[in-house]
């Protein structure tokens, strides 16, 4: 019988989204731009609930009980940093440095993790051999849940795509776990290890620190 992690521990998401994103939506290929009529929910918004419900059942599935909440939806251009100039591209690594620069500014409490969702490709740079750069699906601070660094992600993806592995992905890395798909016992106790740092945690032997 699995033990049961991170219960009482909420990761509260704030996300932003480029222009490319909405504009990628892979089953009509229309700009979802028209305005919204009062009382209306943002379709953007409600397609990164999904998309997190989605990502949150992956992980109760396999008995880590952490909350992950939507709190924020906006749409920035800001952050984005092209890869070698190109607006076309994100370089992976100069994005969520902005990003986590971003992240500084807030003030938001250590469980808070900022993501950036693009329909454009993300490259890293390679300096070895060939030097062709590495094409992403995405980036992520890992194992920064509920410390003194911020957490911070950088994720491809499409507008109404039903795709949350990379979400999964992202996620499991901050929370501190090497793999996402199934997680390893030692995945388990690493993340458990982290959660014991956030206010609320009921981890035996939890040693709480204040959100900051």
């Amino acid at each position: 019988n699995q033990e049961k992690i991170g219960e009482g521990v909420s990761a509260e998401l704030i996300i932003f989204y480029d222009s490319s994103y909405k504009n990628t939506s892979k089953e009509t290929g229309d700009s979802h731009d028209r305005s919204l009529k009062s009382g209306e929910e943002d379709p953007v918004k409600k397609d990164f609930d999904a998309l997190f419900s989605k990502a949150q059942q992956h992980f109760h599935n396999q008995s880590v009980m952490i909350t992950l909440k939507v709190q924020e939806v906006t749409e920035n251009d800001n952050i984005s940093v092209g890869f070698e100039g190109s607006s076309r591209s994100l370089n992976g690594s100069g994005t969520l440095k902005k990003l986590i620069q971003y992240a500084q500014t807030a003030g938001k409490s250590n469980n808070t993790i900022f993501c950036l969702f693009t329909g454009k490709p993300i490259y890293e740079e390679n300096h070895r051999g060939d030097r062709v750069p590495h094409s992403l699906q995405e980036i992520e601070t890992k194992g920064t849940f509920c410390s003194g660094n911020q957490n911070a992600a950088v994720v491809k993806h499409h507008f109404g795509s039903w795709n949350h592995w990379s979400t999964v992905e992202v996620m499991a890395q901050i929370f501190g776990s090497d793999h996402y798909t199934r997680f390893s016992p030692s995945d388990i106790q690493k993340m458990k290890g982290v959660f014991g740092r956030c206010r609320g945690s009921t981890e035996a032997g939890a040693t709480r620190q204040g959100t900051n």
